[in-house]
């Protein structure tokens, strides 16, 4: 079941249910080499809440540049630890998916919770929306250099937050497909 197919039609009005950035708790959990590592909680005033992890750099002369990083639901917030042990002086965040969202989908299941599922999916760019505010928020962060980058199952999600968040400045995706020729034949002719 592609993903990306079964929640296309996510609009605006669902990024705004992440609300305004009301609070965001941090708690250091140590050093993964230069950066110190943090697990925030980041919350919203429409009720939305997110965790995943943060990379600070020491040293350096903020503000920095800062990266909001997601990949697969697999990974969850460790895509962080994909990162090089030295990446420059750039603050990296990670966040969670909603732990009701499962990691794969079967028919029956699609068609037994298909609002939860949908709904479940529509938050993550409002969760990526959160995260981009955090991160533009941050006194060590210069907010008119916060990217996006996102591969696999991250990719439809942060293509839509994106589109509809101007904080991210840049974005970088990485979509790959198992079977890349069936996936140029089924949208031949779409473009």
């Amino acid at each position: 079941m592609r993903w990306s197919t079964a929640f296309s039609k996510i609009e605006r009005r669902d990024l705004t249910r992440r609300g305004a950035l009301t609070g965001a708790e941090t708690t250091r959990v140590g050093m993964r080499g230069r950066y110190a590592e943090y697990r925030v909680r980041l919350a919203g005033n429409a009720g939305m809440t997110v965790t995943g992890r943060l990379l600070v750099p020491s040293g350096g002369r903020p503000p920095f540049a800062a990266v909001l990083l997601n990949d697969g639901r697999e990974l969850n917030s460790r895509a962080v630890e994909a990162l090089p042990r030295e990446f420059g002086d750039v603050v990296a965040l990670s966040l969670d998916y909603p732990e009701a969202l499962p990691y794969e989908v079967k028919v029956g299941a699609l068609l037994r919770r298909q609002d939860e599922l949908r709904d479940l999916a529509r938050r993550i760019p409002s969760a990526f929306s959160l995260g981009g505010a955090y991160l533009a928020g941050r006194a060590d962060v210069d907010g008119a250099r916060v990217a996006l980058v996102a591969t696999s199952f991250a990719v439809p999600f942060a293509v839509i937050a994106a589109s509809l968040d101007s904080t991210f400045r840049n974005v970088a995706l990485i979509y790959g497909a198992g079977d890349f020729p069936g996936v140029l034949d089924q949208h031949r002719g779409q473009h």
